[in-house]
């Protein structure tokens, strides 16, 4: 039953991004249509036509490309035991902005993955952190403990950055999902990306913030075995 249950929320979930995705693929194909018919009536335009399809045609492209990252993770899954250690130093050495925040780590456990992709997922956890930043400096804590819910491994990824409601928690894993809006750069792929990628390891992830208080995110990994 549980795996009935699990299988049909996966489903529904995939169902919901889906016709989410349909929806943010329309407003650049909208603009691109639109512009193309100004340009076949208005020749004069093709300036500003050129400008507003190449600029549709390359969010059209991002949009596409962060769905495909997100669809094909099980194609390059390759676990095996790791230093959770080095996957996060190598994951800041790979963030060009990393130098803007204090980054920290208690000792971290050896765990069972896949290398590059989990470098992936904390390198977005860690961008995630920095685009929500507060008006204070930056600083992110990463740790583990045995999971006392059953998992092997619990790590939290704790910020000091602007918070968030709880009513939006579950929502931000979602694809697509931009609270706020254009204020932000990103398409919202990073965390649809982290929950499919830890999923993938048999993980969960979820997050508990506070509007003011900064973000704490949960993941499981399992242990070597």
């Amino acid at each position: 039953m549980k795996g009935m249950d699990e299988a049909d929320l996966s489903l529904r979930r995939l169902q919901a991004e889906l016709s989410t995705a349909a929806h943010n693929l329309r407003e650049p194909l909208r603009m691109i249509r639109c512009y193309v018919d100004l340009l076949a009536e208005q020749p004069s335009q093709s300036a500003l036509c050129v400008e507003r399809i190449s600029h549709g045609a390359q969010r059209l492209e991002t949009l596409v490309n962060g769905m495909f990252e997100c669809f094909q993770l099980a194609e390059h899954f390759q676990p095996k035991k790791i230093a959770a250690n080095l996957v996060w130093m190598n994951a800041v050495s790979h963030l060009p902005d990393a130098h803007r925040a204090a980054l920290t780590s208690d000792e971290l456990p050896a765990i069972r993955g896949d290398f590059d992709m989990l470098t992936d997922v904390f390198a977005k956890l860690i961008d995630n952190a920095l685009k929500f930043r507060s008006d204070q400096p930056p600083a992110l804590h990463l740790s583990a403990s045995p999971d006392p819910a059953g998992a092997d491994w619990r790590f939290s990824l704790k910020d000091n950055g602007i918070g968030i409601e709880e009513v939006y928690w579950e929502r931000c894993f979602g694809m697509f999902q931009r609270l706020h809006a254009q204020d932000i750069p990103g398409e919202g792929f990073g965390l649809a990306y982290c929950r499919r990628a830890i999923e993938l390891h048999g993980g969960r992830i979820w997050m508990e913030s506070a509007p003011g208080s900064g973000t704490t995110i949960f993941f499981t990994l399992p242990s070597p075995g």
